[in-house]
């Protein structure tokens, strides 16, 4: 499995499926103003999936050639964007995980392994994982451990704080989080917030709902 989705198999109907399932963010409910009707012109352009899309945004010039033409504003493509990319989580250098052992992850970052995306992919070889074990004398334990959290960090919204907390209250993959009943996932994490104190304040239901949904995607 690879660490981002294939932007090739997401079409623009599931986009909008995603963005009217999704409980948006306050900047983002303006993504709803007609959208079949923009997704519909953006499909007439030819652009049929989250992949095309991507390279037609690529940057502001684009999105500016887009807006032209399709008569479409260009904040509301620009947003738009963001939404799409929600799908592809940027990779999260590993000393991102500031409370595991500095000398392993000092250890694997110097060997290649730098980020979440290419420590996930040698991972998920199990050749590639034993010889990461063995070659660098990490524990298997730990990097069991490791792995449960990098593949957290590919659901949207997780942090590295998040998915420590997630790993946690016992929810080691996406699988489990999309399976998950919101309130008692959302009373679990308030339960080890209260015992470990990873930051003050209580987790709202609400953003415990969105990760629970961006989960399913994956």
């Amino acid at each position: 499995m690879s660490y981002f989705i294939d932007p090739d198999t997401i079409t623009l109907d599931d986009l909008e499926k995603r963005i009217v399932e999704t409980d948006l963010i306050p900047g983002r409910i303006v993504l709803l103003d007609r959208l079949n009707e923009k997704i519909r012109i953006l499909k007439n352009q030819g652009i049929l999936t989250i992949a095309a899309l991507r390279k037609e945004m690529k940057n502001g010039r684009k999105i500016s050639e887009l807006s032209r033409r399709t008569g479409l504003d260009t904040n509301y493509l620009k947003l738009l964007k963001l939404e799409a990319e929600g799908h592809f989580p940027k990779p999260i250098q590993l000393k991102k995980f500031d409370w595991l052992p500095e000398d392993k992850i000092s250890k694997l970052a110097g060997n290649g392994f730098e980020n979440t995306a290419v420590l996930y992919e040698a991972l998920n070889s199990p050749d590639e994982r034993s010889r990461i074990i063995t070659t660098l004398e990490m524990d298997e334990n730990f990097i069991e451990s490791l792995y449960s959290l990098i593949n957290l960090i590919r659901i949207q919204w997780v942090s590295p704080l998040f998915a420590r907390m997630l790993l946690a209250a016992g929810y080691d993959n996406p699988t489990k989080i999309s399976d998950a009943n919101a309130e008692m996932l959302c009373d679990d994490l308030d339960s080890i917030n209260r015992k470990n104190r990873y930051w003050k304040g209580k987790i709202g239901l609400r953003d415990v709902k969105r990760v629970v949904k961006a989960a399913s995607y994956l």
